[in-house]
């Protein structure tokens, strides 16, 4: 709900290497999946960290990158951003 929401504080960050105290300082997380963090100390200190994966797009460094191709799973663009 909206009033449950209100006061959460969170946070992206996609670094390999984010800071444990930086995100100690927010509610919950939305993290690289490669990130290395100690998530059972974000969980100890009430923190709810999430992994972000995309349903749409696959970086070119992505670790699954050659898995997606294996199975022959179309790729019908491309992000000039990356």
């Amino acid at each position: 709900s909206a009033s449950a929401s209100a006061g959460v504080k969170f946070c992206v960050n996609y670094s390999a290497t984010p800071s444990l105290e930086e995100l100690k300082r927010f509610n919950l997380s939305i993290l690289s999946p490669y990130a290395r963090v100690d998530v059972h100390s974000l969980v100890r200190a009430a923190h709810r960290p999430f992994a972000y994966v995309s349903a749409v797009e696959i970086a070119p460094h992505a670790r699954c990158r050659a898995e997606v191709a294996k199975l022959g799973i179309p790729m019908v663009g491309k992000n000039d951003i990356w």
